[in-house]
């Protein structure tokens, strides 16, 4: 093996911490990730042949952006559409990684990738706390750390989304962790989801905690007396938190602001102009879809082309409709719309199509999924370099990973 395991997963390590810190250096890293395995990958396959699963995944998660590519061709302007998909590179490009897995190369073990997403949550809090005093102010950043936290990632919704997933990883071993590191898995969580729900202002990213906290609950359980429990418990915390004169405030703005969102998406009331916003939006993409359900507008026209179909009163200009669905059956038919579902469930085809399948990897891979799911149904996932990068890290993050060594070394020690 030309490159060794610590090059290898020192490079994991400086990705993930990354994603929630500077956001697009993270590319750097997962650059010379496919470096590595690729000169590990032409050692051990003198045939260059490649997994046929990971053929399979990584047709899931790149079709997409190759549909669009091949729409774009045939666009009247083609340079349009190819600079309208550099957001999109990571996926294709970061995906490759995927084909250079083999069995027999560079593997990163659940504990080890655990304990890396903990290191990488820790670093993220500590630079905010010592950011978000008297450096914010001394250096001209408030607007990254007292506003909607985004410390240099450059946007709060990709540093939630990158942040919620990196999070989930610390549950990667939690069934092979001791007592004291659970301890420090759950300290985490909160930090994690502190950072991404509520620090961030996401309400797409708070409400995909609040979806994946039974879920999470259930993976560290696996008995339904004590999920019950659990959920019980935690609760009960809520709405004490909730009715407690000391925190009331910070529980009516984040409920309040979840409430008025669902209120204006069931038209009861417009109490939320963000979301009504996006409704006229999605209402507007809709029709335009029908308009060419089968060839599309092209990816380049993905919010010009409804525009035609908002209210005369919309006076906002975006340069996607928020929501990755719409916008994919926009660019390219309802062709780009099933397979930016495809692309977006990758996580769980990871999972699925991994050499060592386990129930926490599917649980895991769901729970990061439901993540990118939440964001690109609000916003975008594919039209962020960093979001981008995040899809296709994560699902190669579960392809990699393996409980084997963790398997061996436990069957040792007894």
């Amino acid at each position: 093996m030309i490159v060794k395991d610590f090059t290898f997963n020192t490079l994991i390590l400086l990705s993930l911490i990354s994603f929630g810190v500077f956001g697009s250096l993270s590319h750097v890293f997962n650059l010379i990730i496919i470096l590595v395995l690729a000169l590990n990958f032409f050692d051990f396959k003198n045939n260059f042949l490649v997994e046929q699963s990971a053929k399979k995944l990584y047709f899931a998660i790149s079709s997409v952006f190759f549909v669009f590519l091949i729409r774009g061709i045939f666009h009247s302007n083609t340079w349009d559409s190819i600079e309208s998909l550099s957001p999109m590179l990571p996926i294709p490009l970061i995906g490759l990684i995927i084909l250079l897995t083999n069995r027999d190369g560079l593997r990163i073990s659940a504990e080890r990738l655990e304990n890396f997403a903990k290191i990488a949550i820790i670093t993220t809090f500590s630079i905010y706390i010592v950011f978000s005093k008297s450096l914010a102010f001394q250096f001209g950043l408030t607007d990254l750390f007292l506003g909607r936290l985004e410390i240099f990632s450059g946007n709060s919704i990709p540093f939630s989304n990158a942040v919620f997933g990196v999070t989930l990883f610390c549950f990667a071993n939690w069934k092979n962790t001791k007592i004291f590191d659970k301890l420090i898995t759950v300290a985490c969580l909160i930090l994690g989801f502190w950072l991404a729900g509520v620090a961030s202002g996401s309400r797409g990213t708070l409400l995909a905690i609040l979806i994946s906290i039974p879920v999470i609950i259930w993976l560290t359980t696996r008995t339904l007396s004590k999920f019950f429990l659990i959920i019980v418990i935690i609760g009960s915390i809520f709405g004490l938190i909730y009715l407690s004169s000391g925190i009331a405030v910070l529980g009516e703005y984040y409920v309040g602001r979840l409430n008025n969102g669902f209120d204006t998406l069931l038209s009861k009331s417009i109490a939320d102009y963000s979301i009504k916003v996006r409704m006229e939006m999605w209402h507007a993409s809709i029709n335009t879809i029908r308009g060419d359900a089968f060839w599309g507008h092209d990816i380049s026209n993905r919010f010009t082309a409804l525009s035609k179909h908002l209210p005369e009163t919309f006076n906002h200009k975006f340069t996607h409709p928020h929501n990755d669905i719409f916008a994919s059956a926009i660019g390219a038919g309802l062709l780009g719309g099933v397979l930016s579902i495809v692309s977006l469930l990758s996580p769980v085809w990871a999972a699925l199509l991994s050499s060592d399948y386990t129930k926490e990897k599917l649980l895991l891979g769901s729970l990061v999924t439901l993540g990118l799911l939440t964001t690109a149904n609000v916003n975008t996932v594919f039209f962020n370099d960093i979001t981008a990068a995040w899809l296709a890290f994560s699902t190669f993050l579960i392809w990699n990973m393996n409980y084997t060594e963790n398997d061996n070394r436990n069957s040792t020690v007894q």
